[in-house]
């Protein structure tokens, strides 16, 4: 189980020991979104870490939201801006589904620009479901942003879940990613 294993154990004080869970920050549009509505789904992501599910349908990386209900969620960008440090040390992205494709890498070095001012030192980044052609190419542009941002890791999730629409699925999807990364973050 992915984000699972953000857990940082304190020193020792004298014969007890405690156990301090990682902050973790999922930042979702839709696809995540559903997370957020499945008692399932959120006890699976939030089990054993300090979680901050930042999910809104129809968020996008760096671009205007596109508006649902009459209201454009802020941004990924306006989001990690307005949030700073309150991010911690670990980000999961499961935004791009609303994004445009000749603009995706740029935002996605925007938004490591300021994950990185905000000090988030580990980020986890879900590749698209390639179902549309314009992802398959999106998802080029996070592995590519990988190779070049030691901090960040790509979940590709390409034939780990096999209904989208599956909230719980999903969620234990990040899970297995993020576990499987390291069974235990350094994040300072």
């Amino acid at each position: 189980m992915i984000i699972l294993a953000v857990l940082a154990f304190a020193p020792l004080t004298g014969q007890a020991s405690t156990v301090r869970m990682q902050h973790v920050t999922v930042i979702g549009d839709s696809v995540a979104d559903g997370i957020a509505g499945d008692a399932k789904a959120r006890a699976l992501l939030g089990a054993d870490i300090d979680l901050d599910l930042e999910v809104a349908p129809c968020r996008r990386v760096d671009q205007g939201s596109c508006p649902i209900n009459g209201v454009r969620p802020p941004t990924l960008v306006q989001l990690a801006t307005s949030m700073g440090t309150k991010l911690g040390p670990n980000v999961v992205v499961a935004v791009g589904y609303n994004d445009f494709e000749d603009q995706y890498a740029t935002n996605i070095e925007t938004a490591l620009g300021i994950f990185k001012a905000a000090g988030v030192k580990r980020v986890w980044w879900l590749t698209l479901r390639a179902a549309h052609h314009p992802y398959i190419t999106m998802n080029a542009d996070i592995v590519a942003a990988a190779q070049k941002h030691p901090e960040l890791e790509v979940i590709d999730w390409t034939g780990h879940v096999p209904m989208i629409d599956d909230p719980a699925l999903i969620a234990n999807t990040i899970l297995d990613f993020v576990e499987g990364a390291d069974s235990q973050l350094n994040c300072r």
